[in-house]
């Protein structure tokens, strides 16, 4: 056991571009798709490597690929989005390899208000991810591999290029690490801008 941890400090930075592949004519169906890169800002502590939760670090100390696609329908004041994302993990230079990692989530929205420039919605999906093992040395390391499935609930508000939003996410199946970690809820609170 590891037992309290505490991290702080400036965790690795991600950058993604995003591009709308298609759009349906009557403009119901988005298909868009996106490439980025998550430079290794954050530290990464090898003797955290050695814990019951190598992730739980500030950085991966690695250059990692992710490659991305999202589908939106829209009618009315329903949506329903479809994402999925892959990351590609490198080796950083202490010869460690996070294994990659596959997201997907099916989110459905209801606009409860709005006009021409604000939005408020409510939404409520699922989300998903899957972790391969990580591996030293090229070896493959042992109870790091696994998956969670979650059921979200939350809402978002738009003004102009603006968008606030708050979620909670509730397990509904784990099985991270070979069942060592055990999932807990996560809130989140999000700020878009708009360019």
């Amino acid at each position: 056991m590891q037992g309290d941890i505490k991290i702080n400090g400036i965790g690795d930075l991600n950058l993604m571009g995003i591009y709308q592949l298609m759009s349906s004519k009557d403009n119901f169906h988005h298909l868009s798709g996106g490439l980025g890169v998550k430079i290794p800002l954050g530290k990464f502590d090898e003797k955290g490597a050695s814990g019951v939760n190598p992730s739980f670090q500030l950085g991966t100390g690695s250059w990692d690929y992710q490659a991305a696609l999202n589908y939106k329908f829209q009618k009315n004041k329903v949506a329903v989005l479809v994402n999925t994302d892959y990351t590609i993990k490198t080796e950083n230079k202490k010869n460690y390899r996070f294994g990659n990692q596959w997201n997907y989530a099916a989110t459905g929205f209801y606009q409860v208000a709005g006009n021409e420039k604000s939005i408020f919605s409510v939404k409520t999906g699922v989300q998903g991810e899957v972790y391969a093992q990580n591996k030293q040395f090229d070896e493959a390391l042992p109870n790091t591999a696994g998956s969670a499935l979650y059921g979200k609930l939350g809402f978002e508000a738009s003004y102009k290029k603006l968008s606030l939003g708050s979620e909670i996410m509730l397990p509904m199946y784990t099985h991270l690490a070979g069942g060592d970690i055990e999932a807990k809820s996560r809130f989140s609170i999000f700020l878009n801008i708009g360019i």
